[in-house]
C-alpha cells in the first residue's frame, strides 16, 4: 500500500525514515474507504432520482479531501 503514498520511493533514506509509513498508510486506507463509501451514496442517490441530495453528498469529497491533505502532513516528524 506504500505505492498509494506519492513521493515516497522518490525520497532519500534519510527523508523515509522521519515518516512514520506504516500509519500513514492505514490513514490513507481508510480515508479511501470514506470516498468510496461517499461516491457509494451519492450513485446510489442518484439512482434513486435525489439529484440534489446527491450532488450535496458528492460536495463532501472536497472537505474529506482537504482534511486528507493537511492530517498527512502529521505523520513527517520532522516537522
Amino acid at each position: 500500500m506504500v505505492f498509494v503514498v506519492r513521493g515516497y520511493y522518490t525520497m532519500s533514506e534519510e527523508n523515509k525514515k522521519n515518516v512514520n509509513i506504516k500509519n500513514l498508510r492505514e490513514f490513507i486506507a481508510n480515508i479511501l474507504f470514506v470516498l468510496s463509501g461517499i461516491i457509494l451514496i451519492a450513485t446510489l442517490l442518484m439512482f434513486l432520482n435525489q439529484k440534489l441530495a446527491a450532488g450535496i453528498v458528492f460536495f463532501l469529497i472536497v472537505p474529506v479531501s482537504i482534511y486528507t491533505v493537511i492530517k498527512s502532513q502529521g505523520y513527517d516528524e520532522t516537522k
